[in-house]
């Protein structure tokens, strides 16, 4: 989960500072442009990342989950759906980053090239 907060905060704020300023009035933004094609690239890498992180931290509760299982001779449906349920909250996360991350670059790979285009 600290991966996942790392990509997390890196996500949003290349979102505040390069994507979010997009949709200002044009008065606001007149001297905001974009050429370094490394932000663009970092939020596709982030987008990539992050639900692998969540699908590994899913795959070790699931581990974890059935450790306790396999070392137990009576274990109850609420405890192993509880030790599930936290293991899929990775993956969901990883998600949640990915979305907005991917979105994001799209929206920066778009501008860059209809900038491209009308120059």
């Amino acid at each position: 989960m600290v991966f996942l907060g790392l990509c997390s905060l890196c996500t949003w704020v290349l979102l505040t500072a390069y994507v979010f300023p997009l949709f200002w009035p044009r008065a606001k933004r007149k001297n905001f442009v974009i050429e370094n094609r490394r932000v663009i690239s970092t939020m596709a890498v982030l987008a990539m990342v992050s639900p692998l992180l969540g699908l590994l931290g899913t795959v070790s509760g699931m581990i974890s989950a059935f450790d306790t299982l396999a070392h137990s001779s009576v274990v109850s449906p609420k405890t192993l759906a509880s030790s599930i349920s936290e293991a899929l909250i990775t993956t969901q996360v990883g998600l949640t980053i990915a979305v907005p991350a991917m979105l994001g670059a799209h929206v920066l790979s778009q501008n860059r090239n209809r900038r491209g285009k009308n120059s």
